[in-house]
């Protein structure tokens, strides 16, 4: 029991704090219950084809079934990194067919196997990966004075505003998480008033978001053809 003149002499991430205190047993910490997500697929043999692709730098030959073709397709990748975003998890690659580097469902890809023939493609060309940038949020300017001041409480903001840099690369499934993405495509970043915040820099990060009428989890911004690819 805390008395009144109590003041903590750290500050901690209280979510963690409380994790580490209920694994630990402590039945004075207040629960913490996460929401489910559906499970998803990652075949144990997809995986460690991916994991020894990178560690020996062979790419792989993959059967990959996206949701804007009808049919799988045959392509041939250089894996850098596993994406875990929440509903999905991706494998951020170099795309032999399209000659970009750009992201796949790990679900999706049915099949994988080791194609040394084909000259590796390092991370280091990926520049939408390696370049990050900073999406900037702020209250909705429909909110009362006493609503925007507890959105900037909730949000951390200082200013009114909060800075949340990302990579280039992942800037769709941030804005997608928020709700904002399709604010940030076709408006100005302001969503519907039930979303509590907006985006303060649509217009700049809009060349880094896919068309309209691609999946949004599918693939890597379209801009990456221009500043990712490898001659």
């Amino acid at each position: 029991m805390r008395s009144d003149g109590f003041q903590p002499l750290f500050l901690k991430d209280v979510f963690a704090w409380m994790g580490q205190g209920r694994e630990s047993g402590d039945r004075s910490v207040l629960p913490c219950e996460s929401v489910p997500i559906p499970a998803r697929r990652a075949d144990a043999d997809i995986m460690m084809a991916l994991i020894e692709g990178y560690e020996t730098r062979t790419a792989l030959a993959i059967r990959y079934q996206s949701l804007t073709t009808a049919e799988p397709s045959q392509r041939v990748i250089c894996p850098h990194h596993i994406v875990d975003h929440g509903p999905r998890v991706h494998v951020r690659a170099w795309d032999d067919r399209r000659r970009i580097f750009t992201d796949f469902v790990v679900g999706r890809i049915l099949s994988a196997a080791p194609e040394p023939s084909y000259p590796w493609v390092d991370q280091v060309a990926d520049t939408l990966w390696h370049e990050t940038v900073t999406v900037r949020l702020a209250p909705h300017p429909g909110l009362s004075d006493t609503q925007r001041a507890v959105v900037e409480r909730e949000h951390c903001m200082q200013g009114g505003e909060v800075a949340v840099p990302v990579r280039k690369a992942m800037v769709l499934y941030l804005l997608d998480g928020l709700g904002l993405l399709e604010a940030v495509r076709e408006g100005d970043g302001t969503p519907d008033v039930a979303r509590s915040v907006r985006c303060v820099d649509a217009a700049a990060l809009r060349p880094l978001l896919p068309a309209a009428t691609a999946q949004p989890h599918d693939h890597a911004p379209r801009m990456g053809e221009a500043i990712g690819a490898m001659p």
